[in-house]
């Protein structure tokens, strides 16, 4: 499982979001003038059969960009892109 930033957020929060966009940027282009939903992978385990997250570990981070219809998954303590999918938001019926 993996939890997501709360929209509202602090200074602090919004500062530390950034902060990893640009880490990001660094290994991969990032949307410009998109702010991603960013989520935390706290538990893999269930995780595990979805393509994506076929190597992802605790702490790992998402970064899904809904207008560009792309997701990455980036590891903080390695400072690597682990896996780069495109995303497609669920229906609403």
């Amino acid at each position: 499982y993996f939890r997501a930033v709360p929209t509202t957020q602090t200074a602090r929060e919004q500062s530390k979001n950034q902060q990893l966009v640009e880490k990001v940027g660094v290994h991969v282009l990032v949307p410009a003038g998109e702010q991603p939903t960013i989520a935390t992978v706290s538990d893999p385990a269930p995780l595990q059969g979805q393509p994506f997250f076929d190597h992802a570990e605790r702490g790992d981070k998402v970064l899904v960009y809904p207008n560009a219809k792309r997701a990455v998954l980036y590891r903080p303590s390695i400072d690597k892109v682990v896996e780069i999918m495109p995303f497609v938001p669920p229906q609403s019926n």
